[in-house]
């Protein structure tokens, strides 16, 4: 892999590649978007969490609304979704369904998913338990597992619609037709406060290594325009998924020739969650990064991916507050 640092004259030569990938535009939030965070979702349940949550999967506008999964093609529901990960002995019987969805794409996530009673995970719970203990936290909450659960399977799209939705909409359109078409708007808003903690929570007894990220679009300008305060990045109003292995980040923003950004991800205090234990798609090896995550700007290069430019990105990220 060939690579080459920027030119003297910097910014000309990505607006250069861009023209020549002729990409789209991806669209980020500002450092006002990374302090609101998700407070402009609204206010989550706080007595009988789970039964907030099992309503928002399962008595939603778009409970029974099928969706397709863009990573593995598989067309699948909110309250499928729900029973498969928090009731899956039952939950066949429940829906009056013969089969689980079957993914018809296994390219990103390498094999099917199974369904597994929560129980399955309670041996490595414990060992992480134990670990935030030992930081004087406390221990990773039922809701939290389950929010972690049902969005590393096919409900973390639709987290991402309803925070895109509301953050971005004004700027992007077709983000608040999303949440209105596909989720119904539906906001998820404690599962998706559930998830956030959860992940915060599991971020702390993660290890700090860098982590890769690989991207289809293409990396607005004002990326590299310094604000006002003087910052280069942008906040990632979404979950964002990450991987400890450069291949796979790679594998996905090279994928069908399609412009990308390959972004290397600097951990330090602040860092996502490794979440491949209680994953459905464990081969992922997937790292996640928590909602409103500024991405700060640390360097940039060209490199050569088989025939492609690629716009390869730094970045050290800024974590929001639980």
């Amino acid at each position: 892999m060939a690579s080459r640092a920027p030119s003297p004259k910097g910014r000309l030569e990505f607006e250069a590649v861009d023209k020549k990938l002729n990409g789209f535009k991806l669209t980020y939030g500002d450092a006002r978007d990374f302090h609101l965070g998700l407070s402009v979702l609204g206010v989550p349940t706080r007595e009988n969490v789970l039964e907030a949550m099992r309503a928002e999967h399962c008595a939603g506008e778009d409970s029974s609304l099928p969706f397709t999964c863009s990573k593995t093609n598989m067309e699948t529901t909110p309250q499928i979704e729900w029973h498969f990960v928090v009731e899956p002995k039952t939950g066949l019987t429940t829906l009056g369904i013969h089969a689980w969805p079957a993914e018809t794409t296994l390219t990103s996530v390498k094999a099917p998913r199974e369904p597994k009673p929560p129980s399955t995970f309670d041996g490595a719970r414990a060992e992480r338990d134990a670990q935030l203990k030992d930081l004087g936290l406390s221990p990773l909450r039922d809701t939290e597992f389950f929010a972690c659960r049902l969005a590393m399977g096919g409900m973390f799209f639709k987290y991402n619609y309803a925070l895109r939705g509301v953050i971005l909409g004004k700027k992007v359109p077709s983000f608040t037709k999303n949440l209105h078409e596909i989720n119904r708007g539906n906001l998820y808003v404690t599962t998706i406060s559930e998830l956030q903690s959860g992940i915060l929570r599991l971020a702390k007894i993660t290890q700090a290594t860098p982590i890769f990220r690989g991207v289809p679009g293409l990396l607005p300008h004002e990326f590299f325009t310094p604000d006002a305060s003087g910052l280069q990045g942008a906040c990632d109003v979404g979950f964002a998924g990450a991987s400890t292995e450069r291949s796979i980040a790679i594998d996905n923003s090279t994928r069908d020739d399609r412009p990308a950004i390959y972004f290397e991800i600097v951990q330090a205090m602040d860092r996502g969650a490794d979440l491949s234990w209680l994953s459905l798609y464990p081969l992922e090896k997937e790292v996640t990064l928590p909602a409103c995550t500024f991405l700060e700007l640390q360097g940039r290069r060209v490199e050569m991916q088989g025939t492609q430019e690629q716009l390869v990105v730094r970045v050290a990220i800024r974590t929001p507050n639980p």
